[in-house]
């Protein structure tokens, strides 16, 4: 037995949830199936020691999702940039806005702070307006109806740049031309440096998904709209584009910017990330999960944490490596495994005081699966990445304590976990399918978990609390220095 085999200070039977005959030439000893009781072997399994993987690959860029816009408070917030003449030939600009007070004057959206240029809706009239360095001023509008507080549109102004007469300078809202344009045949130069102020002047309000291009994207208008819903525009290649909290880590001041053109803002005088969004609301998206070291981290509740009958287990899970043995999901007080990966090819279930193996087709390292365990009380299924791998039978309560870890100082996680869900009822084959969604974490609210870790959404990253966004209200803490990761599982 090795060095780092886990012991149970209560030894007693496995059983194994698969063919009794698939135990012959056990180097353990022999097993009974479905834990009949037998005294002649240890309750820990271990394999032969394998050779060290090769080191993982890089991690993929994280996939588009959007789930920060920034809140303005219309006295004194903006963001400010290097400033930048934008004059050669034509210009784009798109941008999602969400009015909080509709009247007074100017409510400025892309700007150059001397007032020299500027992009601003006036409420008092309806029209949107351009001025650009030449003192040129063209307004277009009015706008059909009247725009709604609290309720995102999308706005794009397009400059052809060929200086057309009055067919040259364009706003559109929500993908439709706001018309007629009246005054300058074309933008004769613009500068900026700011978003939300101009002049002394401030937007009200949230914004979201800022992009700026130096040509016409007319072409792309409908795509960039989206039906509603921003997307990802890296294919149509802007100069800037301001996810706005999305990319960056939603709570210090700087704005990165992911175009080509690497001016990035930096967020003046206190204005906050919000995750009112575009599209219907607070969207679900995953940009983070929580890298465990394998020496020491595990993120700990205050309290166990027991399913009885009906219950459910689902998380995504990273594994960098089983060097120094078995690597443990979630454990319980001082000795005891819950949810224990065990090489290769098992994984061990502890139900009060049973354990019982599971045979797995892989788990792999460097790699995210996602894995799901189901009970009713008569039946325990295992699923990976949405397919059954295996069965047996239900033994009773499952008990957890502590996530990344069988106990504070054993069988420590190696890699990252993310969206850990569980549930006081028995998922379906088709509600862990669509858990697993092709291999993109999806939302668990409408399946009512009582307890849902997002590891690092819905959380501001600054501390050691992962807060339950189930109906439990247990929330983690990371304990010896679990980190945040934007490798997630896509």
């Amino acid at each position: 037995m090795k060095d780092t085999d886990i012991i149970d200070s209560h030894p007693g039977n496995i059983a194994l949830a698969g063919r009794p005959d698939s135990l012959k030439n056990s180097p353990v000893g022999n097993f009974k199936y479905a834990g009949a009781p037998s005294p002649l072997y240890s309750e820990t399994l271990s394999e032969p020691d394998t050779p060290a993987p090769p080191p993982p690959p890089p991690p993929p860029p994280p996939p588009y999702t959007n789930g920060f816009s920034v809140s303005f408070d219309g006295t004194n917030d903006y963001c400010l940039f290097t400033e930048e003449d934008l004059s050669s030939g034509g210009l784009t600009f798109s941008a999602w806005v969400n009015f909080s007070d509709i009247t007074g004057t100017q409510r400025p959206i892309i700007a150059d702070d001397g007032n020299l240029s500027n992009w601003f809706f006036r409420p008092s009239t309806g029209y949107f307006y351009t001025r650009d360095l030449a003192n040129n001023q063209s307004y277009s509008g009015p706008w059909s109806g009247t725009p709604e507080t609290d309720t995102w549109y999308h706005m794009m102004l397009i400059d052809d740049g060929l200086g057309n007469n009055n067919n040259s300078v364009k706003t559109y809202i929500d993908g439709v031309l706001v018309g007629p344009l009246i005054g300058i045949s074309g933008i004769d130069g613009f500068k900026f440096d700011t978003i939300a102020r101009s002049g002394g002047r401030y937007f009200p309000g949230k914004i979201d998904e800022v992009a700026i291009w130096q040509n016409d994207q007319t072409a792309n208008i409908a795509a960039i709209y989206n039906s509603g819903v921003p997307g990802d525009l890296s294919g149509y290649n802007p100069l800037h584009w301001y996810r706005m909290g999305d990319n960056d880590g939603d709570t210090v001041t700087t704005i990165t910017d992911q175009g080509s053109g690497g001016n990035d803002g930096t967020l003046t005088n206190g204005p906050t990330f919000s995750t009112d969004l575009p599209g219907g609301g607070a969207s679900f998206s995953n940009s983070h999960a929580v890298s465990f070291d394998g020496t020491d981290d595990y993120a700990a509740l205050s309290s166990n944490i027991t399913l009885s009958g009906s219950k459910s287990i689902t998380f995504w899970a990273y594994i960098d490596t089983f060097s120094g043995g078995q690597k443990g999901f979630a454990g319980r007080n001082a000795s005891h495994y819950t949810i224990l990966f065990n090489h290769h090819t098992s994984i061990l279930v502890r139900f009060g005081a049973t354990p019982v193996a599971y045979t797995v087709s892989s788990i792999s390292t460097g790699a995210w699966n996602h894995w799901a365990f189901t009970g009713d009380g008569t039946d325990f299924k295992l699923y990976k990445n949405g397919s059954l791998e295996d069965s047996g039978t239900d033994y009773g309560d499952v008990i957890i304590t502590m996530i990344g870890a069988v106990a504070s100082g054993t069988a420590h996680f190696s890699g990252k976990l993310d969206e850990i869900g569980l549930f006081a009822s028995t998922l379906s084959a088709s509600d862990v399918s669509s858990i697993y969604n092709s291999g993109v974490p999806a939302d668990l609210s409408s399946l009512s978990p009582v307890h849902w870790w997002r590891m690092g959404d819905n959380d501001d990253r600054t501390g050691t609390t992962i807060t339950d966004q189930g109906s439990g209200g247990s929330n983690l803490t990371l304990t010896n220095g679990p980190t945040f990761s934007t490798d997630v599982p896509s």
